[in-house]
């Protein structure tokens, strides 16, 4: 049994301890550094933590065989450069894009990027013809805005949905003329209409939730 796991401890770079534990080698590296950030949660869904051995950043996906046993870890935190995330479609490796020069604002128009700013986002789908569903895992999760990034990217073309990890979701098919449309949670319809969005309510046409209108226009202040 003793082989079967690894004792590990996981500190921040200020030394402090985060996680002192005996872990299954066949854990994935991903799955220790989410069970580490859980307990060490700064709350910004946009921050990247990866765990390291001295200088080497350890491959997300790779497993703690090669781990020496009683090593000292480090969980390591910077602002994201790229998304990554899981399909369900058989055969689609993990996928993941660099963030570097992506502006949210090239997928949805500006108000829509402030509502879901500061979300984060666990996942979501896409559509490929014949009515089939690609689900999408974002591993880890990851800010909203920057989700965004990943969509153009997704396996099917005919439309997609994210969702968001407060229950709000935003949703976009080709004959959605004026894009997007966000589904809201309780308490957000106040700060959606101030910021310029509309209703729109067309059951017959799956089209239900809120929407930058389509001669929306930057007004400066």
């Amino acid at each position: 049994m003793a082989e079967e796991t690894v004792r590990l401890m996981v500190v921040d770079v200020m030394g402090s301890l985060l996680l002192e534990d005996t872990v299954l080698r066949t854990c994935k590296v991903l799955e220790l550094c989410k069970r580490v950030a859980a307990a060490a949660a700064e709350g910004d869904w946009a921050v990247d933590e990866a765990l390291h051995l001295g200088s080497e950043r350890l491959d997300e996906m790779a497993t703690l065989q090669n781990i020496p046993d009683g090593t000292t870890l480090c969980l390591v935190r910077s602002r994201r450069t790229k998304v990554a995330w899981s399909s369900s479609v058989e055969g689609v490796e993990r996928q993941s894009v660099l963030l570097e020069g992506f502006e949210p604002s090239s997928v949805v128009k500006p108000p829509l990027v402030q509502v879901i700013s500061g979300k984060g986002c666990h996942g979501g789908e896409s559509e490929l013809p014949e009515g089939v569903k690609e689900t999408v895992t974002f591993e880890p999760a990851v800010e909203a805005t920057e989700a965004l990034a990943a969509t153009p990217h997704f396996s099917g073309q005919q439309g997609w949905t994210l969702k968001f990890a407060d229950g709000s979701s935003l949703q976009y098919r080709p004959d959605f003329g004026a894009g997007p449309l966000y589904t809201q949670i309780e308490g957000e319809e106040r700060r959606i209409k101030t910021l310029g969005l509309e209703f729109v309510d067309e059951a017959e046409k799956n089209r239900i939730g809120w929407q930058v209108p389509e001669d929306w226009s930057y007004q400066p202040y």
